[in-house]
This record gives structure tokens, sequence and C-alpha cells, in this order.
């Protein structure tokens, strides 16, 4: 059976005034979808796993319900040849999904020139033990501790999920995918996080510096956002 997404607005820090987040939250299927809402799947995704067409579907559909709301263009953003949305003419977005929820923030090109969003589950603490030095240095888990104390699940997933953000939105400017060790987390304070990239990576960006990344905790999940205006 197709699936009927219902769609939420979301609320995150650092979202300015015309740019919208939705989301929805779907079950898995077992068996594969190749359409819904409207939006079908690219043939490279034909033979994927029936959780990873759906996930797209739900964040395609996210995308055009938000621009839908915006009165922008809501033709479903298209897909590069690295995965990234190629989105229309006069829209600037980002797509995110994890554990049955997907969310897309949507902003009118006049507004901001790229914008990424992740959210992350946090993970189980034997995980952020194992990965946390491929994402993350001691230096940037001490920048953490006075806001979140010293819970390395929590301290792994925000980190990790901050720099996805940081990569989504760098993407359209370097065009290439980001090591975690190019940019470093260096301070933090309720609600944003501040970056710094080295020095290859700065060479390349469009402005001096890393935007904030903006973030909000629920229960089980993190959500990051990262803007250059």
């Amino acid at each position: 059976m197709v699936p009927a997404f219902e769609f939420t607005e979301v609320r995150l820090p650092g979202l300015a005034p015309g740019m919208l987040g939705i989301g929805t939250r779907y079950e898995p299927m077992g068996e594969p979808v190749l359409e819904a809402a409207g939006i079908q799947l690219p043939p490279a995704l034909a033979t994927a796993v029936p959780s990873r067409q759906l996930e797209y579907l739900a964040g395609r559909a996210c995308a055009v319900e938000a621009c839908r709301r915006l009165g922008l263009d809501a033709t479903p953003a298209t897909t590069g040849l690295h995965r990234e949305p190629i989105w229309p003419t006069g829209v600037v977005g980002s797509i995110t999904h994890s554990h049955g929820e997907a969310m897309a923030v949507i902003s009118p090109s006049s507004a901001c020139r790229s914008l990424g969003v992740d959210i992350e589950h946090i993970v189980d603490l034997q995980k952020a033990e194992d990965l946390f030095s491929v994402i993350a240095d001691p230096a940037e888990a001490d920048v953490l501790k006075d806001l979140i104390g010293n819970n390395l699940a929590l301290i792994f997933t925000l980190i990790f999920c901050a720099k996805e953000a940081i990569f989504k939105a760098t993407w359209p400017f370097v065009r290439r995918f980001i090591d975690f060790d190019e940019v470093k987390l260096v301070a933090a304070k309720s609600g944003s996080l501040t970056f710094a990239a080295d020095a290859p990576l700065a060479s390349q960006l469009a402005s001096p510096g890393l935007p904030p990344v903006t973030f909000a905790a629920a229960t089980s999940s993190i959500t990051t956002l990262c803007i250059y205006r």
C-alpha cells in the first residue's frame, strides 16, 4: 500500500522568517514502494531496500509540502550524482531522515545561500565509544562538558549531527565530501555551536568562517541546522 504522509511544521532554532521546516513520520514497509505523494523514485533507487525507498519519498514529500506552503516552486527536487537534492530555481533546502522520521527545511533563495539540516537518534554508549575518534577529538568533547555534562553518547551524537548539517550546507560551495577532521567544535552555548574550518577548507568557502550550528534536543534525538545567509 502506498503511504499517505501527514505533515507537521517543525520549529527549529535558527529559522528566519520566510524559512519553513516540515516533518513527517512513517512506518517501515516490507514491500517496495516506487511512488508516494505524487513523487516517483529515481531509477537508482528502484532496487533499493523498501526502507531506503520510503525515507527518500518521505523526505521529498516534506520538501514539496514546505515549498507549497511558502508559495515556491513545488516541483520535487531531483537527485544529483552524489545523491544531493537539486532544487527548483528560487529554492534552497535540505532533507534529513532517521528511524522513521523525515524532515525538510526550505527557504527562498533570496533569504539564504545554502542550508543543511540533520536529525540523529542518540546512539548507545558502546557505539559512541567505538566511533568517537572518527568524528571528533577530546578537545571537542571538552567544549561540550559544561553544557551537557559527561554523557558521551549525547556528546557524540550532537557533534556528529552538527557536522553533518555543516557538510550539507557547505556542499554547494565546495562540491566535495568533507572529512570530519576538517571542522572542529570550538565553542558552545545553549542551542548554538561554533565550529572552525581547517585552512584548506576555509580557503574554499564563500564566506569568512563557518556559520553557527543551532540545535534542538528531544528525548531520543537531536536536530541541527546550519545556514549560510
